[in-house]
């Protein structure tokens, strides 16, 4: 196809039956989904109704000269069918500082699959708070994934996935920075409340508040303190 000018456009390749399917088409035709970041906007597709697809960048309708480092994603879901079909494709992630990955996959056996990511992976029931462990499925659905155990939820793709090395135009025109943004804590201070009167409690055992300065937004952790060591 042809566009009107420099910027962003939404490829969407779907099933026979497009946008809205109206069944599964039985067999191993399982619904899936293509996220629409910055808005709640989805589309319903039928991944494994199409069997090969490209989509190359360039110049004009008469150009052979590939412009590589544009096409993005940030959810790509696939279904080889059945087992004994391994997936050697290469993919290249990119977080929203700037860090730029090439992940191999080097010939895992999937049957269904969906590769993502994000700065927090699953939430826990309440839908805030990051769960920092894996999440198991409730045994539903077809391949007994279905949905998550203990109302855990998959947090929304942030990280645009490229099928090429990203090209710094994209990165720019995504408000990814160009040079790595490390991560940096500061001025880290811990104040303790005062023990409760008439208790003689040990200053290393009150409670209180940690505080400290970091140098970009995200989910922090601060782990349990080991109780088998003395100060």
């Amino acid at each position: 196809m042809q566009i009107g000018g420099t910027g962003r456009y939404n490829v969407v390749i779907t099933g026979t039956e497009g946008l809205t399917p109206s069944s599964t088409g039985g067999g191993n035709q399982h619904p899936g989904k293509v996220y629409n970041p910055g808005s709640t906007t989805t589309f319903d597709t039928l991944p494994e109704q199409t069997a090969a697809w490209d989509v190359t960048v360039r110049s004009n309708k008469t150009s052979t000269t590939d412009i590589n480092g544009r096409v993005f994603t940030y959810a790509f879901s696939g279904n080889v069918g059945s087992s004994g079909r391994t997936v050697h494709s290469t993919l290249y992630p990119v977080t929203l500082d700037g860090f730029r990955y090439r992940a191999f996959l080097r010939g895992f056996d999937p049957f269904g699959f969906v590769l993502l990511g994000s700065s927090v992976g699953f939430y826990d029931a309440d839908g805030v708070t990051p769960l920092y462990r894996d999440a198991l499925g409730d045994g539903s659905g077809a391949g007994g994934i279905g949905g998550l155990q203990g109302g855990v939820t998959i947090a929304p793709p942030e990280f645009p996935l490229f099928f090429n090395p990203p090209a710094n135009s994209t990165l720019s025109e995504l408000g990814i920075p160009l040079v790595t943004q490390r991560p940096e804590v500061r001025n880290v201070s811990f104040t303790a409340k005062s023990p409760a009167q008439g208790r003689n409690t040990p200053s290393r055992s009150r409670a209180g508040t940690f505080s400290y300065d970091a140098l970009n937004a995200g989910a922090h952790n601060l782990p349990a303190r080991d109780r088998s060591r003395r100060d």
